[in-house]
């Protein structure tokens, strides 16, 4: 998922997915929500803004849908997104914590009221309107992963990965600092990569870092789909 900025999410192929995912009998399902641009302009449109809510209920219908055809089931859903996805993904379990039990947020945005403090930041104001105005509060209480409202213990049956990189110079660590915290008080239960190698939004510099990087993420997700599918009588999606 990604669901902003008009960038298109369409299907991929990789390797990787291919050899460690679907060959062990799990699926894996590309969400086309509103805020991109899978269907055109007005695709993108109809999710900026006061449009937010619709990406977020965009995937939690898709999420539902996959439940109703028996393809997973709650106990057997991961959630997946990079960056802007994080923030969806974060935002969706906090609000749907029913639907998922297995959610993996990298490189993370999860707070959206210091958008105008950065250069970048004050680029997603067309997206996302100004955190300054005065109905801002109310925004955030709905699309904010930080700031929404949640009941307490809400989030216990659902584990977290969160991974943030020190020198991420696009999404600061902070972001994913403040995510963990407010997972751990939702009752999540979090595991926590906090790296500090050179490099940033897109992973360390180094090849060989970033490849034992990724290595060490597909040892997690096997272990936790391995787990899951034991626990249940669906491979998870």
């Amino acid at each position: 998922m990604y669901g902003g900025f008009g960038r298109n999410n369409h299907s991929f192929y990789s390797p990787d997915i291919y050899s460690k995912w679907l060959t062990r009998g799990y699926s894996i399902a590309v969400i086309h929500s509103r805020g991109g641009a899978e269907y055109g302009k007005a695709w993108h449109q109809a999710g900026v803004k006061a449009g937010r809510r619709k990406v977020r209920e965009d995937i939690a219908s898709s999420i539902r849908e996959l439940h109703r055809q028996d393809i997973c089931t709650p106990e057997t859903t991961f959630v997946h997104g990079m960056s802007h996805g994080a923030l969806l993904a974060a935002i969706t379990t906090i609000s749907h914590p029913e639907l998922v039990s297995q959610v993996i947020c990298r490189v993370p945005i999860s707070s959206t009221k210091d958008l105008p403090k950065t250069t970048l930041g004050r680029q997603w104001l067309d997206e996302y309107g100004d955190p300054q105005t005065s109905d801002w509060d109310n925004f955030m209480k709905e699309e904010d992963p930080l700031a929404c409202d949640a009941t307490p213990q809400s989030l216990s049956n659902t584990s977290w990965l969160i991974i943030g990189y020190c020198h991420d110079a696009v999404t600061a660590i902070s972001h994913a600092d403040s995510l963990v915290e407010r997972v751990n008080n939702l009752g999540g239960k979090v595991t926590y990569w906090r790296y500090s190698s050179k490099g940033g939004h897109e992973g360390a510099c180094d090849p060989s870092e970033r490849i034992a990087h990724e290595r060490k993420l597909w040892s997690y997700l096997s272990q936790k789909a391995s787990e899951t599918k034991m626990k249940a009588t669906h491979s998870p999606c």
